[in-house]
C-alpha cells in the first residue's frame, strides 16, 4: 500500500504546484482593463438599462470572480523594490467608501495626515518584502483625486531602488512640501507633510486613473447611435491643403469597408478611394459600445479647383454628393472661421450653420480648444456633430484640444481617434495635437 500511495501524493503535490503556476500565470498576465472590460460586456449581458443605473459597490464585489478581484486589488500599480520597504498610501478623506482591498491587504491606517490646497489625505501604511508589490484600484465609483504613494525602506541604511514600475509613464518624485502628485494639475502642492514621511519616494500619478474602474453611476447613453449609414461626416487635411483633403466618416460596427468616388467639378472622369477603418469602443456607452470610424485620404488634387465627392458603405449605395474645394496657391488671400470653447453646444451648433451661409467664401473652420466638456466621452462628440449638421462636409475643420479634450491627464485618445490631422509637429508634441 505504501508504494501505492506514494505516486499518488506525487500526483497531488505536482497537480497543486501546476495549478499554482497556472494561478500565479493569470494573475501576471491579468489586467484591470482586460477585468473590467470583461466585467462590463456581462453586466450589459444581464442587467437592463435602468438596473446598469443602480449597481452597487457590494453587487460589483458579489459580481466578478475571486481571481478578477485578485487582479483589481494588486495589478492598478505595481513596481519592484530591492530591500523590504514601507509602502504609504495617501488616499482622500473626502472618498465615501474605502478601495475594497485596502484592509485586506494589510495596510492599516495611521494618525498621520497629508494635505494640498484642495484635499486632504489620511495615510494608511504597510511593510513589504523586497521583489514586486502589486497594489489596487481606487474604487468603482470616479472619485478624482485619486490615491498616490511613497515609498521607503525599512531599515535606513538600505539604499532603497525602485524598477519596472507599472504605469511608466508618471515620474517618481521626492515628497515634500511644494511636491505636486497629480500631472494634470502640477499647479496643486503639497502644503503639508509629516515629517516622518518627507524624503521619501514620491509615485506621481493622474486624476484620469479613477476612471480606470469606473462601473458605479457609470453608464451613458447616445442621443445618436450609429447606423450602416454613414454620418459625422468631416473633411479635415493631414496633408497639402492645396492637392489633398481628408473624409472621415462613422458606422455600426457591422459595416466593414468604405469607399469615396470624386470628380473635378466640369470633367467626366470619376476616381475611387479605399477607406481605413478602426474600431472605438466607448465601454460605457451602453447602447452604442463600438462603431467604425473611416478615413479616406484624397491626395492628387488640382490647386484651387473644385470637386465633389460620395461615400459607399459596404459598397451599397453612395450618398448624396458634396462638394470642396482645394486651396489656392500660397499668394492668394482666404478667410476662415474661428471658435473657441464649443462644448458641443447648441448654441455654437446653430451659429456654426448660419456662418456657413453668411460667408460662402470661408475655405476652413478652426476651434481653438474644448471641442467637448469631457473628451473621453463619445456621447459629447456624437452631440458636437449632431448640433453641426454637416457644417464641415464641404469645408475642412482644423481643431486644437483643449483641457478637456485631453481629460485629467489621459490624453486626446479619443480626440485623435476623431480627426485625421498633420503629423508634422514638434518632435516633443504628440502627434495630430499641436
Amino acid at each position: 500500500m505504501k508504494f501505492r500511495i506514494l505516486p499518488i501524493m506525487c500526483l497531488l503535490l505536482a497537480g497543486t504546484m501546476l495549478f499554482s503556476c497556472q494561478k500565479e500565470k493569470a494573475k501576471s498576465s491579468g489586467t484591470v482593463k482586460k477585468v473590467i472590460d470583461d466585467a462590463v460586456t456581462r453586466l450589459y449581458e444581464k442587467l437592463t438599462p435602468a438596473q446598469l443605473d443602480t449597481i452597487s459597490e457590494p453587487y460589483i464585489l458579489g459580481f466578478l470572480s475571486e481571481e478578477d478581484k485578485e487582479i483589481l486589488a494588486t495589478r492598478f500599480w505595481t513596481f519592484e523594490a530591492n530591500v523590504p520597504v514601507r509602502v504609504s498610501l495617501m488616499r482622500d478623506t473626502a472618498q465615501k467608501v474605502l478601495p475594497f482591498w485596502l484592509e485586506k491587504s494589510g495596510f492599516k491606517k495611521t494618525p498621520m495626515f497629508v494635505r494640498n490646497e484642495e484635499y486632504g489625505y489620511e495615510v494608511w501604511q504597510k511593510d513589504f518584502e523586497k521583489g514586486e508589490i502589486g497594489l489596487g484600484i481606487n474604487g468603482f465609483d470616479k472619485h478624482r483625486p485619486v490615491y498616490f504613494i511613497s515609498v521607503a525602506p525599512q531599515n535606513e541604511r538600505d539604499k532603497l531602488e525602485i524598477s519596472n514600475v507599472v504605469p511608466a509613464q508618471y515620474k517618481l518624485d521626492t515628497l515634500c512640501v511644494g511636491a505636486f502628485t497629480y500631472h494634470d494639475w502640477d499647479g496643486l502642492t503639497l502644503t503639508e507633510v509629516p515629517d516622518q514621511l518627507k524624503g521619501e519616494v514620491l509615485f506621481t500619478t493622474v486624476r484620469g486613473r479613477a476612471r480606470e474602474a469606473h462601473l458605479i453611476n457609470a453608464f451613458r447613453k447616445t442621443a445618436t447611435p450609429s447606423s450602416a449609414t454613414p454620418d459625422q461626416v468631416i473633411l479635415t487635411w493631414s496633408g497639402d491643403p492645396q492637392t489633398s483633403v481628408d473624409i472621415q466618416w462613422r458606422t455600426n460596427p457591422k459595416i466593414t469597408t468604405g469607399k469615396v468616388k470624386y470628380w473635378q467639378d466640369g470633367s467626366k472622369d470619376t476616381l475611387f478611394t479605399e477607406a481605413s477603418a478602426f474600431k472605438m469602443d466607448d465601454r460605457l456607452l451602453q447602447n452604442d459600445r463600438y462603431v467604425n470610424r473611416f478615413t479616406a485620404k484624397i491626395k492628387k488634387l488640382e490647386p484651387a479647383t473644385s470637386y465633389h465627392y460620395a461615400i459607399a458603405a459596404d459598397n451599397i449605395k453612395w450618398t448624396s454628393p458634396e462638394p470642396f474645394r482645394t486651396a489656392p496657391d500660397q499668394n492668394k488671400d482666404f478667410s476662415f472661421i474661428w471658435f473657441g470653447d464649443t462644448h458641443f453646444s447648441p448654441i455654437w451648433g446653430d451659429m456654426a450653420q448660419k456662418a456657413v451661409k453668411r460667408h460662402p467664401e470661408t475655405a476652413f473652420f478652426q476651434i481653438a480648444g474644448d471641442l467637448v466638456s469631457t473628451g473621453l466621452h463619445r456621447d459629447e462628440w456624437d452631440q458636437l456633430w449632431d448640433h453641426s449638421k454637416g457644417t464641415f462636409i464641404s469645408r475642412p475643420l482644423m481643431p486644437v484640444p483643449g483641457n478637456h479634450d485631453s481629460q485629467d491627464g489621459l490624453g486626446g485618445g479619443m480626440y485623435k481617434d476623431m480627426f485625421s490631422l498633420p503629423e508634422n509637429g514638434p518632435a516633443s508634441q504628440p502627434t495630430e495635437m499641436s
